[in-house]
């Protein structure tokens, strides 16, 4: 049994879709919802909880193939700009109760993280900019020149 595997490209939104199967009106009200993220070696590169509505909407539009079943619902959420440069990371889907501390389902999800440039190098690929200013000598002593002589 081997987890699946997804691709994505550094610094491109990272969505995911958590599939739940609930029965019955309000069924998911209570429960949470926590996403973690970890690199290869185990780090934890991020987490969040959140509390799911009592009626999550239908999983008829989900991009995974689902059964007819109208009783599967879907979480849908994103990552924006994915700070990673490359590398393997594991995307841990957990649903508990609402207090957080029982783990009713788990499911965790290989992603394999691309870049398309070389400039850039170890795990976080964070926005930057870069200003270059002349010396200050250079502004306090213009440079004249004279063409001929005198």
């Amino acid at each position: 049994f081997g987890l699946a595997t997804d691709t994505v490209t550094s610094g491109a939104d990272l969505m995911f879709e958590v599939l739940l199967r609930s029965t019955g009106a309000n069924a998911t009200a209570g429960l949470t919802l926590r996403m973690d993220l970890l690199d290869e070696a185990g780090l934890h590169l991020w987490s969040v909880r959140v509390h799911l509505p009592p009626e999550l909407p239908s999983a008829a539009t989900a991009s995974q193939s689902v059964s007819d079943d109208e009783d599967t619902r879907a979480a849908r959420g994103a990552i924006r700009k994915l700070p990673v440069t490359h590398g393997t990371l594991h995307l841990i889907a957990t649903l508990q109760a609402a207090d957080g501390r029982e783990a009713l389902d788990r499911q965790e999800t290989l992603l394999r993280v691309t870049s398309d440039t070389s400039s850039a190098s170890g795990l976080l690929a964070l926005e930057n900019d870069w200003e270059w200013e002349s010396s200050p000598m250079a502004k306090e002593a213009p440079v004249s020149s004279t063409v001929g002589g005198a």
